[in-house]
C-alpha cells in the first residue's frame, strides 16, 4: 500500500497536536474518544483531545476494523480504547519530525504533566485483540 497524500498512512501512525493536521471523517464519537475515516484511502484513525481544555488533539492509526472499535468502546465507555491511544502516543511520539516533538514538547509544558506522556501509568493495557 502507497503512502495516502491525505492522512500520511501506512507511514504515519501518529498525529501530534498541530497545525496541518488531516480533517478526517467522524464515523463514531464517544466519551471524549472518537473514529474517524480518511476519505482519500478510508484509513481508520482514533482521536482524544487531552488537557488543558480538550485542545490537544492527537490521532493513532487504528488498524482494526469499525466494527471492532465500536465492540471495545460498548465493554466500558472507552475507558480501554483512551488507555490504549495514550499508549500509543508514549510509544510513537519520538518517532515524529523534530518539529512534531516540539509540538508535544509545548503541550506537555502547557499540561504541567496532565498528558499521555508525563501522566504515564503501570497499568498493563490489555490485548485488544483478545478482547474482542
Amino acid at each position: 500500500m502507497s503512502k495516502c497524500g491525505y492522512c500520511e498512512s501506512p507511514e504515519r501512525k501518529i498525529w501530534p497536536p498541530i497545525n496541518g493536521s488531516p480533517n478526517l471523517k467522524e464515523l463514531k464519537v464517544g466519551n471524549w474518544i472518537t473514529l474517524l475515516e480518511c476519505g482519500s484511502c478510508n484509513t481508520l484513525w482514533c482521536e482524544v483531545h487531552y488537557e488543558p481544555y480538550g485542545s490537544f488533539r492527537y490521532l493513532i492509526i487504528w488498524d482494526l476494523t469499525k466494527e471492532d472499535w465500536i465492540k471495545l468502546y460498548n465493554l466500558d465507555n472507552g475507558e480501554i480504547l483512551k488507555k490504549w491511544h495514550a499508549q500509543q502516543i508514549r510509544l510513537l511520539w519520538k518517532e515524529l519530525s523534530e518539529k512534531e516533538q516540539n509540538a508535544i514538547r509545548n503541550h506537555r509544558k502547557r499540561s504541567n504533566g496532565i498528558n499521555p506522556i508525563d501522566k504515564s501509568t503501570e497499568e498493563e493495557i490489555p490485548d485488544l485483540k483478545e478482547l474482542i
